[in-house]
């Protein structure tokens, strides 16, 4: 079974239980929030309240992680 195939399978099992999968634009997260709230983002945090009303299929995460002061978070 394929990824696009059992994200959208249908049937009993995926009317009872609520997947999805997420992409972050890591790289603009970062700096909105540096920028805007002098913070960074709580990746665990976000996960994990994500993980409490999903089942995460996959996470992808795009940022250029080899500048700073990203590289440094």
């Amino acid at each position: 079974m394929g990824f696009l195939d059992s994200l959208f399978r249908r049937g009993k099992e995926a009317a009872d239980t609520k997947r999805a999968i997420a992409f972050i634009d890591y790289e603009h997260w970062f700096y909105s929030y540096r920028n805007l709230f002098h913070m960074t983002p709580d990746l665990v945090s976000w996960r994990k309240e994500l993980e409490q009303k999903y089942t995460l299929e996959d996470v992808m995460v795009f940022a250029d992680f080899s500048m700073r002061p990203i590289a440094d978070s």
